[in-house]
């Protein structure tokens, strides 16, 4: 082999050993390379509570079939087909702030906005922005930072599927069940604000009974173990005495994480416009 060509390939040899070595400076660090799946969950769970500002996707479908009579006469005839919901926005969890672009299919037809900053809560629609009138203990109660984490504690006994890419992001995939316990502790608000009284020890059994389907799949971050996509389904047969109008319910979650410990700052609209939640319920109830 002749000098120049003697250089040549250990020039090749060189780059190639680098690149073998370094990957340009683009390699991921493997932290789940070992971990068990629970082990997984609970240190991917650990890192979402300390994640305070992020941009969330949520596609959502929900189809019921309802007991006729049972429900306002808008909500009755916004379930008559699945009603289908996305938005996506910034997230910022130390503000306790959120701004989401939605559109909800099976009600009109109109994009609207939802801004929370603090205590206060805005929606828009057509162009025009309303302060919703709600106490603002209520409003405050609700922290969108928790979002990740709180769908993450919801998952029990987990198992491994996979190495997925979500939103180029080399990710492990979990596959999980629901723990209903946990859900329910956290939507208690929500459905004690739904029909003004919580639910019983006995109606939460019966619940946890009729859910056929109550899945919930996790994309988590090889790297810094942080959630990129969270997909919960459930299925409801009905027989809960406690909800005796619906008869059964579908639900499909799917939320997306992006642009993780990015901060936005999030601020209110300038509005006086005040949206009164008694007077659309009226108008909801025919």
């Amino acid at each position: 082999m002749n000098g120049p060509v003697r250089v040549l390939v250990i020039a090749l040899g060189a780059l190639m050993a680098l690149a073998s070595g370094c990957g340009g400076g683009d390699m991921t660090t493997d932290r789940v390379a070992g971990l068990s799946p629970g082990e997984i969950l609970r240190q991917s769970a650990a890192a979402a509570a300390g994640l305070t500002a992020f941009r969330v996707a949520v596609d959502g479908r929900l189809a019921a079939e309802v007991v006729p009579g049972s429900l306002p006469k808008l909500a009755e005839q916004a379930l008559i087909d699945p009603v289908t919901f996305s938005g996506q926005g910034p997230v910022n969890g130390d503000g306790a702030s959120f701004d989401l672009d939605a559109t909800i299919s099976g009600l009109p037809p109109l994009p609207i906005n939802l801004t929370k900053v603090a205590d206060e809560l805005f929606i828009g629609v057509l162009a025009t922005d309303y302060k919703v009138d709600l106490p603002k203990a209520q409003v405050a109660s609700v922290v969108p930072g928790r979002l990740a984490s709180g769908l993450l504690a919801w998952a029990t006994a987990p198992r491994e599927v996979g190495r997925e890419t979500v939103n180029d992001v080399a990710t492990v995939h979990l596959a999980a069940t629901i723990d209903t316990t946990r859900a329910l502790a956290d939507l208690a608000p929500l459905i004690r604000s739904i029909q003004g009284s919580s639910l019983t020890a006995a109606a939460q059994k019966q619940l946890a009974a009729a859910l056929a389907t109550k899945t919930v799949d996790l994309w988590i971050g090889i790297d810094d173990l942080l959630p990129r996509r969270i997909l919960a389904k459930l299925d409801y047969t009905g027989g809960v005495s406690a909800i005796r109008a619906l008869k059964s319910a579908n639900l499909n979650l799917d939320v997306n994480l992006r642009q993780l410990g990015e901060a936005v700052p999030i601020t209110a609209p300038a509005t006086t416009e005040v949206l009164d939640l008694a007077r659309l319920q009226a108008l909801a109830n025919g």
